[in-house]
């Protein structure tokens, strides 16, 4: 590759990519158009990872030649691994972003600086503080919020505990949060807008009753400081971005000419969608950004066909062994299951019949992509409380609304209740991360050993057991969304059709059945 030989030679001295190599890197490689020395951090995210630069960095990036106050200070509070990567090259990273066989590399330099915070707590605390901070944004995963069951925070987690006996070694973003809003409020006074952009329901005003739990048991007076200064915008975030693996990263590093530290595979598409905030925001609507009044509506859609839909491709391709997400889209039984799940989910989410029709289709094309090269065990990651989430609160939504059954949604939770042995359908083990799945050993074998025995061979197949097998579940994850899932007769009938099907005639087989109905 002549330019990629050419682009080697001209940084042979440079191992890793720095800013003073920007001005020698080949044709193809984009470079930020603006002075990347010149930014000035308007911007502090907690919990820099792949997503969040590929999203929140890359939209930034795009606006800082027209406002160079919004640098990003990127920060960690739970490992110092894109941390210290950042640092090695002046936080600098790469973004290969691909679609349809194509890919576009570019270099992004949004952050002016990477720390992580158990470093120095106090350093992360003053940032919050600092008057040129305007907005800070999160990634820290659902875990990292401590949220207890039925909202608000978890006054009883550990981690939670342990920060409010005022330790010096912070575990949570809530010691943080509340020590540097302090801080602002008795100097710069200045106010603050904080963006969740993790994907939860109603994030970041999740994230506010959560901090004023916090804060109600910290400080009080500073609850009524933040009534008038601090906002909490709820978001909608996507773009896929999977993980980079050591074959994408030599691949990648081939194609750049020179070696970056931080290589971020994504997809040309990305979409944020932001509340109003009363404060100061970028102009980042130039850069794609959708500002609206309610964000319900866009995470209603994305949350049950793009993250639902994940689980729908994703789980039985567990069963039939499939590694990556566009593979399985090449089956064309569970590209038909996709299709019928949006076709099913269109009835219980808002939005036009146009609109969602080509937003679904969107999704589908995007899951069937191979650029992307996306893994089974990336989106199914969590496999058993994604079962909850994503298909069961549909099927229940759609149970309340209609009286009707999502049949897709069910189809898949009958795989789920059959892969929890960890094994699939040719017997060799399923590459899983999902700790659930060990607790629900014994419920697994219940249901198999039902499946299988002359019971189930009845013109009527008794439900009792697969009823005992979710209120057991419930029990053992402490989520009541799976006894309530026991008792509503219309979907045990359905699920236990799913699961004799499966057992009987194999997933590729039962799929066919279901879409043939």
């Amino acid at each position: 590759m002549a330019n990629s030989a050419t682009a080697t030679a001209k940084v042979a001295n440079h191992r890793v990519l720095s800013r003073s190599v920007l001005g020698q890197l080949p044709a193809h490689v984009k470079v930020p158009n603006y002075d990347s020395g010149q930014l000035s951090p308007g911007i502090l995210h907690i919990g820099a990872g792949n997503f969040a630069a590929s999203l929140l960095g890359s939209i930034v990036d795009d606006c800082l030649a027209d406002d160079p106050n919004w640098g990003i200070v990127a920060a960690s509070i739970r490992s110092d691994g894109m941390i210290s990567a950042l640092n090695k090259q002046d936080c600098l990273y790469v973004l290969i972003e691909r679609t349809n066989g194509e890919r576009q590399a570019s270099v992004r330099a949004p952050i002016v600086e990477a720390l992580f915070g158990p470093d120095d707590p106090e350093r992360l605390v003053s940032l919050i503080a600092d008057p040129r901070i305007k907005a800070v944004t999160l990634t820290i995963s659902n875990k990292g919020y401590c949220f207890a069951p039925n909202g608000g925070l978890d006054l009883k987690n550990g981690d939670v505990v342990h920060d409010l006996c005022a330790s010096e070694k912070p575990r949570t973003v809530y010691w943080y949060l509340s020590r540097g809003l302090a801080l602002r409020k008795d100097s710069c006074a200045q106010p603050l807008t904080i963006i969740s952009l993790d994907n939860i329901e109603s994030n970041s005003r999740a994230l506010r009753k959560a901090l004023y739990d916090y804060v109600a048991e910290s400080n009080p007076e500073l609850a009524q400081w933040m009534d008038d200064n601090v906002a909490f915008p709820v978001t909608l975030v996507d773009r896929i971005t999977p993980e980079s693996t050591v074959a994408f990263r030599h691949d990648a590093t081939e194609f750049l000419g020179f070696e970056s530290t931080v290589i971020i595979p994504t997809e040309k598409f990305r979409q944020l969608v932001i509340e109003k905030s009363p404060f100061p925001l970028p102009a980042w609507e130039k850069a794609g950004v959708t500002v609206v009044d309610d964000c319900s509506q866009y995470w209603q859609q994305k949350f049950f066909c793009l993250n639902g839909g994940h689980q729908i491709v994703g789980i039985p391709a567990q069963r039939l062994g499939i590694a990556h997400i566009h593979e399985a889209m090449a089956e064309s039984s569970i590209a038909g299951l996709i299709e019928l799940a949006h076709r099913e989910l269109a009835s219980i989410i808002p939005g036009s019949e146009e609109h969602l029709d080509k937003y679904m289709e969107t999704i589908r094309h995007r899951f069937s992509d191979s650029a992307l090269n996306d893994t089974v065990v990336r989106v199914t990651a969590r496999t058993t409380s994604k079962v909850s989430e994503r298909l069961l609160a549909a099927v229940e939504r759609s149970l309340a609304l209609h009286g009707k059954v999502l049949t897709a949604h069910t189809f898949v939770t009958a795989v789920w209740l059959l892969n929890l042995d960890g094994d699939d359908e040719f017997g060799q083990e399923i590459p899983a991360n999902d700790a659930d799945s060990e607790k629900l050993i014994d419920v697994h074998q219940d249901v198999l050993t039902w499946a299988r025995s002359e019971e189930s061979d009845a013109a009527e197949a008794p439900t009792d057991v697969l009823k005992s097998a979710l209120i057991q579940a419930a029990e053992i994850l402490k989520d009541t969304r799976f006894a309530r899932m026991a008792n509503n007769p219309v979907f045990i009938k359905e699920l236990t059709w799913a699961v004799l099907q499966i057992n009987r005639l194999g997933t590729q087989a039962a799929i066919q059945a279901l879409l043939a109905r």
